[in-house]
């Protein structure tokens, strides 16, 4: 076994020996037959000691700011007083008193960040040589309802054909971040909606947006939805789904694209390639007037000039 100052700082041994054959009769082993051996142990200086590697304790999320969540005590072999701090507490979740080792919420906890929150409690020897050991602490988050619940996907594009034949439908679904929120419960945001749409449950995560007749106008309507998780205490969120009227080319919703800002019509690039072309016939024609003129000019003088010369004999 290991040796221990603190434990023992001495051991006494005592070896005895024996004949191999026995004694005849009268004949005692004395003194002479013993033998002490002493072994001193010096100290040591020796790290804090934890009573376990592993710390577990478990809060639910919601806890305060400041409550305690565990508590870490660790021993100094030579019985210097210890000093205890925190490493890897990444999410700055935690304090720990730097005297007794206990552990407290610095923040907000979220389980749905981190269930499992772990981190080291570092004892560090008060003097001496400063000798420091680690345990882990592992904190467990129980759930709390604190997530509403919202739309699984971005659902765009939804759209029916106009005229509609007969009454049409859109399937939702809806999610959380809590724990075991499949239970939600689906209801229309206006009682205003009834006249014209239905919401009918599938399952606990499922719903049916359903038109209820079909004298619907072709364009674009904005239909409100309650979600309602049924956790404790309940959330609710509103969501609002997007569904175009359209009328549609090979079961495709075609919109017709609109006068785009900075872009002319078509009567106003008719009427502007007119003038550009206008403009230009204009320039053209004085432009050929003057070449005319100057062509015209040039015949004159050159006749002109052909009348005054001599004729050499």
């Amino acid at each position: 076994q290991p040796l221990d100052f603190e434990t023992t700082a001495i051991h006494n041994i005592v070896f005895q020996a024996e004949n191999p054959e026995p004694l005849v009769p009268g004949v005692q082993y004395n003194a002479s037959s013993f033998a002490t051996f002493t072994l001193f142990v010096t100290d040591v200086n020796e790290a804090p000691q934890f009573p376990l590697h592993i710390f577990q304790a478990k809060v639910s999320e919601d806890v305060a700011i400041g409550t305690k969540v565990g508590n870490m005590i660790a021993k100094d072999p030579e019985g210097l007083d210890i000093s205890y701090s925190l490493r890897g507490d990444t999410r700055g979740w935690l304090r720990i008193d730097p005297a007794t080792g206990e552990i407290f919420t610095a923040a907000p906890l979220d389980r749905e960040a981190e269930s499992l929150y772990r981190v080291q409690v570092v004892a560090t020897e008060v003097g001496g040589s400063s000798l420091s050991t680690a345990a882990g602490f592992h904190l467990a988050l129980t759930d709390v309802n604190d997530n509403p619940p919202r739309l699984a996907k971005e659902y765009t594009g939804l759209f029916f054909c106009h005229p509609l034949s007969a009454p049409g439908s859109h399937i939702i679904q809806a999610r959380d971040d809590d724990l075991h929120s499949f239970q939600f419960t689906f209801a229309l945001g206006s009682e205003s909606l009834q006249n014209d749409w239905e919401i009918s449950k599938i399952n606990g995560t499922h719903a049916r947006l359903s038109t209820k007749h079909t004298s619907f106008e072709e364009r674009v309507y904005n239909v409100p939805i309650r979600i309602n998780d049924g956790g404790r205490p309940p959330l609710e969120a509103t969501v609002s789904l997007s569904v175009t009227f359209c009328s549609c080319v090979e079961g495709r919703c075609f919109r017709p694209v609109g006068h785009m800002p900075g872009i002319p019509t078509v009567g106003a690039t008719v009427g502007i390639l007119l003038t550009t072309f206008l403009v230009i016939g204009v320039i053209l024609t004085v432009v050929f007037i003057r070449l005319k003129k100057n062509k015209g000019k040039d015949n004159v003088e050159s006749a002109q000039g052909s009348e005054a010369t001599p004729l050499r004999n």
